[in-house]
């Protein structure tokens, strides 16, 4: 009994490495198949070179061989000595280029499989995206049958209607509603695009700017011991006028020892200089204590 559960048990241990196996293989094959196509190209040229050098023989041999099948007198008999030379000379060119031959032929062939199942892939991802792409404007329009058009609108671009005032020199306040845009990962987030006044088409440019800015913003905090995101904002020229950034903004605070990250480590494509606009995710650490009685003279959100 002993004996009979380790062989079953070696016998599924087998089985589960033949099937990763399998799988392993079975979603690299167009690498292992590109890999081996390049190998045997090369081999088959350096085989050639080295074949190169023994055709010089292979020659000589053929030349001894055809002046031998010149002293034979009786013509019949010549043909046919000369005939058995050419064949056997055809034969020795194949065994010396043969093998260069068949490994550039294998590696053309593996090329060319890779190529395939690469083709076959792009069609079933294009395939894929197509009826993902249908489906998902087939759910918009469901969608806006039953909250509006407006209402998915905002969700789509993932919008927040939020109330703010506008304070006037008297310290009097009018509110209305006003449509804020989110980032992917808050509401504080910021899309350095082709509205910016410095953006530009040159991704390597963008992100070099952004990152000296941030750069700034950390030397500012370091000598005056508090940085807002409203002044982060400005520094990146986000708003044309300090009036323009919610008062929440102010209130959102890095303080000396914290560090100002605009979050563009993560977005590697920007960082590459790949994609020219990204998302800025700042990560303000704590809030500014109000004076009480204060009066802002910018927007505030309302409460």
């Amino acid at each position: 009994m002993f004996v009979e559960n380790i062989v079953k048990s070696a016998m599924l241990s087998s089985n589960t490495v033949v099937r990763g196996a399998s799988t392993a293989i079975h979603d690299n094959a167009d690498k292992i198949l590109l890999t081996l196509g390049i190998g045997c190209v090369i081999g088959g040229t350096v085989s050639a070179v080295v074949s190169s050098k023994n055709i010089a023989n292979v020659i000589e041999k053929h030349k001894k061989a055809i002046e031998k099948t010149n002293n034979i007198e009786d013509k019949k008999e010549r043909g046919k000595a000369k005939m058995t030379v050419y064949k056997d000379t055809v034969i020795d060119m194949m065994l010396t280029f043969g093998p260069c031959v068949l490994l550039t032929g294998t590696g053309i062939v593996c090329i060319l499989g890779s190529h395939h199942i690469l083709t076959q892939r792009l069609a079933s991802c294009q395939a894929a995206y197509t009826m993902l792409d249908t489906s998902f404007r087939e759910y918009r329009e469901r969608v806006k049958e039953v909250v509006g058009a407006e209402k998915e609108n905002d969700i789509f671009n993932n919008t927040t209607e939020i109330e703010v005032g506008e304070v006037d020199e008297k310290g009097k306040m009018k509110t209305h509603k006003e449509k804020v845009k989110n980032g992917p990962k808050s509401p504080y987030s910021y899309l350095f695009d082709e509205k910016h006044t410095e953006f530009k088409k040159h991704g390597t440019h963008n992100r070099d700017y952004l990152l000296q800015r941030q750069w700034w913003c950390n030397d500012s905090l370091n000598r005056w011991g508090e940085i807002s995101l409203a002044d982060v904002l400005m520094s990146i020229e986000a708003y044309e006028y300090k009036s323009d950034v919610p008062a929440l903004f102010f209130d959102l605070i890095w303080k000396k020892g914290d560090y100002v990250d605009f979050g563009l480590a993560d977005n590697k494509d920007f960082m590459d200089g790949l994609e020219p606009a990204a998302w800025l995710h700042f990560n303000p650490t704590g809030f500014r204590k109000k004076v009480r009685g204060e009066i802002a003279p910018y927007k505030t959100v309302a409460a």
